[in-house]
């Protein structure tokens, strides 16, 4: 298993599996960066929050994440999608993991307030906070 540690983020390609609609209609998976968020007390299964390239302007639970700040997005500055909790098993991940798929680490401070905002959002529950030692 690969291990991950909190605030990193990966650019792996993900399914609907793990929540993620693909960008076309025949295709069946999209490449996306995600920050780990937590693990479950068994390490099983982790949980993430999407970084997307354009502002959600339905969603008010959404952090910038500037180009200047993370090298590794690129030249474009993106958004953190703080509105849910998306699960990717461990064994899933280490099947998706390559030596390229983790792309930097989050700062703490933004990382403290991605986290705070995933725990107040209205999609967030209860559960998963426990869950992933939120």
């Amino acid at each position: 298993m690969v291990e991950v540690s909190l605030g990193e983020v990966y650019r792996m390609k993900l399914t609907t599996t793990e929540g993620i609609i693909p960008k076309c209609k025949n295709d069946t998976s999209r490449n996306k960066y995600f920050i780990i968020l937590g693990k479950d007390e068994y390490g099983d299964i982790i949980g993430f929050s999407v970084i997307n390239t354009k502002l959600n302007i339905n969603e008010n639970t959404q952090y910038p994440l500037s180009k200047d700040k993370y090298k590794f997005l690129n030249g474009v500055s993106r958004y953190v999608d703080c509105s849910r909790i998306k699960r990717i098993t461990s064994k899933r991940f280490s099947e998706l993991f390559t030596l390229d798929s983790k792309k930097g680490q989050i700062s703490d401070e933004d990382f403290r307030f991605i986290v705070d905002t995933v725990k107040t959002s209205k999609q967030t529950t209860i559960k998963e906070i426990k869950q992933f030692n939120l």
